[in-house]
């Protein structure tokens, strides 16, 4: 899923533009996101699928930790 937005007069954390800093409260603008169209996601696969990559973006986070330490 791909969400494409404006922002106006954006705030970061650095030059490098990683992290942006500005307060939701000051995008500019608010998302119109009808019921159907929350409804139809959730019942989607979208939601298990990005639950489990991060579940397994956690697990492989907590393996490297966990290996360190056995080092």
């Amino acid at each position: 899923m791909f969400v494409n937005c404006l922002i106006e007069n954006p705030t970061f954390d650095s030059q490098t533009k990683e992290e942006l800093t500005l307060k939701p409260v000051k995008f500019g603008s608010m998302p119109k996101l009808s019921d159907k169209f929350l409804k139809s996601i959730t019942k989607s696969s979208i939601v298990d699928n990005v639950t489990n990559y991060l579940k397994a973006r956690e697990n492989a986070s907590l393996q490297k930790i966990m290996a360190a330490g056995k080092k």
